[in-house]
Order: structure tokens, then C-alpha cells, then sequence
């Protein structure tokens, strides 16, 4: 019992916040309606501009620590494996 006082006094306090479920909610409210309008697209045959509905390939990029990779495929690989990889060696 004394942990969970504890727990309830630093979110009290402030300095936790405990918040998965309205952000999880959120992700699955924007990928139904993402995916509403790919079912649209797809039943009347056109593109939907729909932007507001995604991220920029650089935003995912960014999420997933691309560069990070990229710079530690340049460190670690060799020049065949980035060859064999990316077709030629990636810069």
C-alpha cells in the first residue's frame, strides 16, 4: 500500500504523468480514419488528398533514428555489405 501512496503523491505532484491511454486511443482513432479513406480510395478507384492523415517520410525517418543507422551502417559495414545492400555504397 505504501508504493502505490507514493505513486499517487508524484502524480499529484507533477512530476509523472501517466497518460497511455488517451494517446493510444488517439493513434487507433487516426489509423481507422486513415484507413476509412484508403477503403474509399480504393472502392471509387482515385487518390484522396487526405494529408492531415499522415507524416512526412522525414517525420518517420526522425521517429525511428534513420541518420543514427545510417551513420552506424557507415561505421560498421564494409564496403560489400553496403554494396550488397543499398546497390552501392551508401553516403
Amino acid at each position: 500500500m505504501q508504493k502505490a501512496t507514493r505513486f499517487r503523491q508524484l502524480i499529484e505532484a507533477e512530476e509523472i504523468l501517466v497518460q497511455p491511454r488517451p494517446v493510444t486511443a488517439a493513434a487507433i482513432q487516426r489509423m481507422r480514419n486513415a484507413l476509412s479513406v484508403l477503403q474509399q480510395s480504393t472502392r471509387e478507384g482515385r487518390v484522396i488528398e487526405r494529408p492531415e492523415l499522415a507524416v512526412s517520410f522525414g517525420e518517420i525517418n526522425e521517429l525511428t533514428g534513420l541518420d543514427t543507422i545510417r551513420q552506424m551502417e557507415q561505421r560498421f559495414l564494409t564496403a560489400q555489405q553496403l554494396a550488397a545492400k543499398y546497390g552501392t555504397a551508401a553516403d
